[in-house]
């Protein structure tokens, strides 16, 4: 099972998932169909769905389990994703798939890409369930009604009943982190180490409209109110003139950064980041954050309202000290 790009007659792009025979894998494709054009879902979500599907099948396989049954037993996925690295997990290895890790050595995925390829397997899953493909029954394996005690006071109804949602079953704690955000300083950086007013436009979509790089690529000049036709295209590599590819985003910023002498490449989600940080900072609630950013569900958001150590230690040095109330100089 592997993932693999198309690119049909119109132009459109998504990714689906290829058996060993390179034929199309039914179940994964009617989804990843779904969330590229019923969902207007952006081309690297398929892509990133389908590499975490290609992997859940890929376990299946190996362990002799149809898809249905390995839907039914997550737990077991779950370890296997947590221990099988590359060599044992990889598309080319042979089946059963090599030895995995023993005990003290390090995770081969930690815990946020594990939750985040569960979230592609249960998403598969719901959409057979509800085409037809699969029993109903796998539903209830996946999911767990639960009340919205646990979410924050703003993502909460506002008439302060009691509200309820689907929890998923299987998912791993993931630590606290700080927000990997590009510096505002970085970002001046980048500014002037563009080469062209086109650069230029897509360092400020990327942070101060916290656009994503498909959404970047997919900007039309109807867009913003101007002709029909593509605004960010190839200038200084083939073919000149066709829309920029999601990953020239990447290198663009990286020889930027370069130049621009930082010690480390800023990717395009950093920009986001510091974009959604900046608005929380300015005081926006977190579905104004979660609306501008074009995340789903507030929940997604609530990462850019911990405090970073820098707003930390100014909320510190902003407090009165005993002496300074009392009038104290000495």
């Amino acid at each position: 099972m592997r993932a693999f790009p198309v690119v049909l007659p119109s132009g459109a792009r998504f990714w689906t998932v290829l058996d060993e025979d390179l034929a199309v894998v039914p179940v994964a494709d009617g989804f990843l169909r779904q969330v590229r054009f019923g969902r207007d879902g952006a081309e690297l979500t398929t892509k990133s769905y389908a590499h975490s599907i290609a992997l859940f099948l890929r376990w299946c396989a190996r362990t002799g389990r149809s898809w249905q049954e390995g839907a039914g037993q997550l737990g077991l996925f779950m370890t296997w994703l947590a221990h099988a690295g590359p060599a044992a997990s990889g598309a080319g290895t042979p089946s059963p798939g090599g030895v995995l890790a023993g005990p003290g050595a390090a995770p081969a995925r930690g815990a946020r890409r594990v939750n985040g390829v569960l979230t592609a397997v249960r998403g598969m899953v719901v959409h057979a369930v509800a085409a037809g493909q699969a029993p109903g029954h796998l539903v209830t394996l996946l999911y767990e009604v639960a009340g919205d005690r646990d979410l924050p006071e703003a993502a909460r109804g506002e008439d302060g009943r009691m509200g309820w949602r689907m929890r998923a079953r299987h998912r791993l704690h993931e630590p606290e982190t700080a927000v990997d955000r590009a510096s505002d300083e970085e970002i001046v950086a980048l500014l002037k180490a563009c080469l062209s007013a086109r650069d230029r436009l897509i360092v400020l979509l990327m942070a101060r409209a916290g656009l994503r790089r498909g959404e970047l690529c997919g900007l039309r000049r109807s867009d913003v109110h101007l002709l029909a036709d593509s605004v960010l295209v190839n200038l200084f590599r083939g073919p000149v003139g066709a829309p920029m590819r999601p990953g020239g985003i990447g290198d663009l910023l990286a020889a930027a950064s370069r130049r621009a002498g930082l010690a480390a490449a800023v990717t395009p989600h950093q920009l986001r980041h510091a974009f959604g940080s900046n608005t929380a900072d300015a005081g926006c609630g977190i579905d104004v954050v979660a609306d501008l950013l074009g995340h789903a569900s507030v929940s997604s958001s609530q990462v850019y309202l911990h405090p970073d150590p820098g707003r930390l230690r100014a909320a510190v040095d902003a407090v009165p000290s005993p002496r300074e109330q009392a009038g104290v100089t000495w």
